[in-house]
Formats: structure tokens, C-alpha cells, sequence
């Protein structure tokens, strides 16, 4: 069977389990199992070239399978893309959303309007660290504190925090308590103890 037809019935296993994005991900899945990203697979498509062998096919078949029964496309590539930066995502860490995005870019913005030559952004229950994480990549100028309780979502969290920002950020495996113990600041307004994981909250002058 040609990688065509084993795109064109993956992307209808998704459409009938209600996944609107069904060609992206089928095509997506595939690169992820050729190592080439989508638009070399489209190229190697369209030439008749690309092709899976039997175990790169039995890999997109298991995934197909999974992906139908709505597990994140994220979870199953192992990463996520979010602004500027891609982290590695999967089971017991949350998928960065679209409006998370948003959330970072005004955060960013309060960042740029604050005067201080090197601010301090503390970004609690980090998750996959996206949201600390574009900031530090972004504005390099910035001292990122991260703060994960979760025991799931931790290795993911060290691993990002150590590939896209090592020299301004650093992350704790802990809760709120921790962190004021660990920054030696008192504890500021508005900032509640948490054992959450993936969401962000604002404190003082921090983002």
C-alpha cells in the first residue's frame, strides 16, 4: 500500500471519531515516523518517494490507533510547539493551549513595560514549562523561577527548563511553600499555596 493511501485512511479513521483535524495529524503522525518534518513528507509524497518500511508501518498504524481514541497528537510526537520554542510534552503534562499563548504575550508585554534591569518572574505550576519558558527565551534579560509539584510532569519540566533556558531559569519540583523557602522572600499578596499543575498565576510585580 503507498504512503498516500495509508494517509488518506488514517485521515479517515480520524474524521470518523471526530477529530477535525484529520489530515494534519495523519500527516503529522507520518512525519513523526520518518524523522522528516511535514512539509519534506508533502515534497516526498507528491514524488512518489516517501514510503514506510514494516516497522515504521506498524508504528503508524499504532499510533493511528491511539490518536482515534483521542489521545493528545502532542502525546503521541512527544512535543509541543508554543510561540517560539518546542518542549517536550506527554503522559501527566498538560498541551499548551492556543490561549496560553496569549496569556505569555501579555505577560511579556507588563515584562517589557517594567524598568527593572532584571525582573523576576516566578511562573507557578510550570507543567511543561511553556508558559516561564517563552519568556525566558524571549526576554533574556529575565530570572524565570519555576515551581512543579506534580511527579508526572516533572521530568518533562527539568528537561525543558534545561534545553531552551539554562542560563536564566530553573525550576523547582515542589510546591508554593517551597518556592518562598527556596527564593527566601516572604510571601508575597496574592500569591496562594498551590498543587496544581500546567496553570500560571500572577504575584505582586511577577508574571
Amino acid at each position: 500500500m503507498s504512503l498516500w493511501q495509508q494517509l488518506k485512511d488514517a485521515a479517515s479513521a480520524f474524521e470518523e471519531a471526530g477529530i477535525e483535524s484529520a489530515n494534519t495529524d495523519a500527516e503529522l503522525l507520518a512525519a513523526h515516523v520518518l524523522k522528516i518534518t511535514r512539509g519534506q513528507l508533502a515534497l516526498q509524497v507528491a514524488l512518489g518517494e516517501a514510503k514506510f518500511d514494516d516497522a515504521q508501518a506498524q508504528q503508524f498504524e499504532s499510533l493511528v490507533a491511539r490518536r482515534t481514541q483521542r489521545e493528545p497528537l502532542q502525546h503521541l510526537t512527544g512535543e509541543a510547539h508554543f510561540r517560539n520554542i518546542t518542549l517536550k510534552v506527554g503522559p501527566g503534562v498538560f498541551v499548551p493551549r492556543p490561549e496560553t499563548e496569549f496569556v505569555t504575550g501579555l505577560a511579556i508585554d507588563a515584562i517589557k513595560a517594567d524598568a527593572s534591569p532584571s525582573p523576576l518572574v516566578v511562573d507557578l505550576c510550570a507543567g511543561s514549562g511553556a508558559i516561564g519558558l517563552a519568556i525566558a527565551s524571549e526576554l533574556p534579560h529575565t530570572k524565570v523561577f519555576g515551581v512543579e509539584l506534580s511527579d508526572d510532569a516533572i521530568d518533562y519540566t527539568r528537561e525543558n527548563y534545561a534545553h531552551i533556558a539554562p542560563d536564566n531559569a530553573q525550576i523547582l519540583h515542589g510546591d508554593i511553600n517551597d518556592a518562598l523557602h527556596e527564593l527566601d522572600a516572604g510571601e508575597p499578596v496574592g500569591l496562594p499555596a498551590s498543587r496544581c499543575s500546567g496553570s500560571f498565576e500572577p504575584a505582586n510585580n511577577a508574571w
